[in-house]
């Protein structure tokens, strides 16, 4: 297997990772705490485009200093920056593989 392959395939399964942990901790995780501090969440709003991320921000902005070091809550922010670099990675990847199988 060719090095742009390799780093594609990695790269989109890391992302491919990372999207269903992130769709799992918003529904487990940032759903139910905006629920407990009251925070209404329109069900219908949640299939367009950017609304996890808004209500995510929402979420992580209404924890307190001892709720944001909890393991799950760490998980949650750290996704929201993990997300798109591995899609520029993705990209990237993409780039490189088509750049690579071209000049042989």
């Amino acid at each position: 297997m060719q090095a742009g392959s390799l780093l594609m395939l990695l790269s989109g399964g890391l992302l491919l990772l990372a999207g269903v942990l992130n769709v799992f901790l918003f529904f487990s995780v940032v759903q139910d705490g905006l629920r407990e501090r009251r925070v209404s969440v329109d069900e219908g709003h949640l299939a367009l485009r950017g609304a996890f991320s808004r209500y995510t921000r929402i979420y992580l902005a209404l924890l307190t200093a001892e709720e944001r070091r909890l393991p799950r809550n760490r998980w949650v922010a750290g996704l929201q920056w993990l997300l798109p670099v591995l899609g520029v990675l993705l990209a990237a990847s993409v780039i490189f593989n088509f750049w690579h199988t071209g000049h042989q």
